[in-house]
């Protein structure tokens, strides 16, 4: 990891350009942008386990944004419409709002979750 915070990890996208391009956090930084000073957002996960965007301009600029639903699904359906499959079971993933926050579910029997930084 490139950078830790206090509290906060980094989700760290950029250090393996090559292998991580397809996660979340890659997608993230690639595609959001910070609504205050225009620089790329990056996924962090919080000393609790939850997931949140930052601005990648801090300490100057301390924006952040939750990780909502449509966000994800956005990022499941980016290439076509046929979304993203569970690498266990094949069947197609979905997002939800949990009780400790967004995590991403297949739909198939065995319900396998994962963490954003799975996916």
């Amino acid at each position: 990891m490139s950078r830790t915070t206090d509290q906060c990890t980094t989700i760290d996208a950029d250090a393996n350009e090559e292998t991580n391009a397809d996660t979340f956090a890659s997608y993230v930084r690639a595609s959001k942008k910070c609504p205050c000073c225009g620089r790329p957002m990056k996924l962090i996960k919080s000393k609790s386990g939850k997931f949140f965007l930052a601005c990648a301009g801090y300490p100057a600029c301390r924006k952040t944004l939750p990780v909502d639903i449509d966000m994800i699904e956005e990022y499941f359906y980016r290439n076509s419409k046929k979304g993203q499959h569970c690498v266990q079971c094949g069947y197609s993933l979905e997002a939800k709002a949990g009780k400790y926050g967004v995590y991403v579910q297949c739909c198939g029997a065995q319900r396998h979750k994962y963490k954003l930084d799975e996916i």
